[in-house]
């Protein structure tokens, strides 16, 4: 777990200026230990991030994956920041996105503001990672796909490269918290989509995640469900 608690880490460093109040979790769910695996869970709020949720989970001779969401208060133009990175025994598999929350192509000034400055990530990555990428587009093996940014980083890699992709991580998360200090209001009309969208993502992601058999291979079902109704 050593690798990925120093993840934990570097989420919670690269957040370490906003002043994250603790959303208190049902009791037990914070740390969950089984024969499987582990699974570690913490939530908070800041201002304009209405939930910025951290997740480890163990799956004892398989799999360590650590995920960030920040999920942005409805009232902001804002994208999802979603950071992912699974590490397996052959390869790793990271993911960076800021998931549209509202149409860029109905409000353009939504691409502008929360886009297009994301946009320019995923040349620089691949260039970086260059001598570590295995697969520098892999195919994802759920309908969460659909909800992706046309930007999105989703990168197979060697073991030898996770320590630029946490570089990397804190330059994502140092831009979004950039672009949330300059977030405009939305309009009632972009409000109401907003909240639409917004629902149904997490419906999407909570109901298609691909690693939800492996979940309940370790942690059983009814264990699964509480993690995914907390996380989602």
């Amino acid at each position: 777990m050593e690798r990925e608690i120093h993840l934990f880490n570097i989420f919670k460093e690269s957040l370490k200026d906003l002043d994250l109040k603790m959303v208190p979790l049902e009791k037990g769910m914070d740390r969950i230990e089984v024969e499987k695996g582990s699974c570690t869970i913490e939530i908070y709020s800041a201002d304009r991030l209405e939930r910025i949720i951290f997740s480890l989970i163990e799956i004892k001779g398989t799999a360590r994956e650590g995920t960030l969401f920040i999920w942005p208060e409805p009232k902001y133009h804002l994208p999802l920041f979603w950071c992912n990175l699974t590490q397996m025994t052959t390869h790793s598999f990271f993911i960076l996105d800021y998931l549209p929350l509202l149409d860029p192509v109905v409000w353009p000034e939504y691409f502008e503001h929360c886009l297009k400055g994301f946009s320019t990530m995923r040349p620089k990555v691949l260039d970086i990672m260059k001598e570590f990428i295995l697969d520098k587009d892999p195919t994802l093996p759920s309908a969460i796909a659909i909800l992706l940014s046309s930007f999105k980083i989703t990168i197979s890699l060697k073991a030898e490269g996770i320590g630029k992709v946490l570089t990397l991580i804190q330059e994502g998360i140092s831009s979004y918290l950039e672009m949330a200090k300059k977030a405009l209001p939305v309009s009632e009309e972009e409000r109401v989509f907003l909240l639409k969208k917004r629902e149904n993502v997490r419906k999407q992601m909570k109901n298609n995640d691909p690693g939800y058999p492996f979940m309940v291979n370790t942690f059983g079902e009814k264990i699964t469900k509480k993690i995914f109704d907390t996380i989602f």
